[in-house]
Parts: C-alpha cells; structure tokens; sequence
C-alpha cells in the first residue's frame, strides 16, 4: 500500500490528476479515500464526453426535416391527384346533367357544387365508371351515393 500511496502522490506532483484518482480508487484505506476528496477539491473528476449526443441531435433533426418535406410533398401530390379527379368528374357530371338534366339551367354550377366534397369526387367518378353507358344506372348509383340528380 506504500508503494501505491507514493506513486499516487507521484502522479498528483506531476498533475496526472486522472491516473491518481485511478490508483487511489483502488486501495482500501481511509488514506486513500482522503487523498481522493482532497483531489476532487483541487481537480474535479471530468465526465467523459458524450460525443454521440450532439451527432444524435443531428441526425434526428435531419430525419424530422425530411419527414416533414416528404409529408408535404405527398400532401401536395395528392391534392393534385384530387383535383385532376375533381376537374374530369365536374366534367362528365355536366355532360350527364346537360343531357339527361330536367330544368337544370347551369349544369356546370350544379356539377361544381355537388363535388365540393372530395369523397363525393370519388364516389361520382365510380358510378360514371361502373355504369359509362347506362344513363339511368348511372342516375341511381348516384343518388345512393348521397348526390342530388339535375
């Protein structure tokens, strides 16, 4: 134990305080354990640096940035989607009305208004698919859809 107390001391002369906090944390003496609170009184044992934590950082604020970039980017290709759909099915519900409407006097607005909602888009664009030569078939599948007819 006196070797290692002198070459603690040693080592606290040369200001290796580390490596004396090292040896006296391995002998069981109360020497050893006062020489230890003196050292962190003159040099406080240093934390090891986390360096992953601000590489973490980074990486999690690139991941949220290009998440957020391609939510908007899909939010906006689909409202594109949405919208061509809506322009095609305007078109064809204003050809029905034209044709097949009864006192209908401005089938593009009647067209319009009744594919506000993007789910009556949709279920118009099925019926004209479903029943593309079938005029009366069409008329009822869209009424069971929740569409006014012209």
């Amino acid at each position: 134990m006196k070797e290692q107390m002198a070459r603690a001391s040693q080592l606290i002369k040369a200001k290796q305080y580390s490596e004396a906090r090292k040896l006296l944390k391995t002998i069981d003496h109360p020497k050893a354990k006062e020489w230890l609170g003196k050292l962190d009184q003159i040099a406080p044992e240093r934390k090891p640096r986390r360096w992953w934590v601000p590489a973490l950082i980074v990486v999690l604020v690139a991941i949220g940035g290009l998440s957020a970039a391609l939510y908007v980017s899909g939010q906006n290709a689909a409202r594109g989607v949405v919208e061509d759909a809506r322009q095609a099915t305007v078109a064809r519900l204003t050809t029905y009305c034209e044709e097949h409407g009864e006192g209908t006097s401005d089938c593009p607005l009647y067209a319009r208004s009744t594919l506000r909602e993007d789910a009556r888009v949709f279920a118009a664009q099925s019926c004209f698919d479903l029943y593309a030569d079938d005029a009366e078939a069409v008329g009822d599948c869209l009424l069971r859809a929740g569409m006014p007819l012209p």
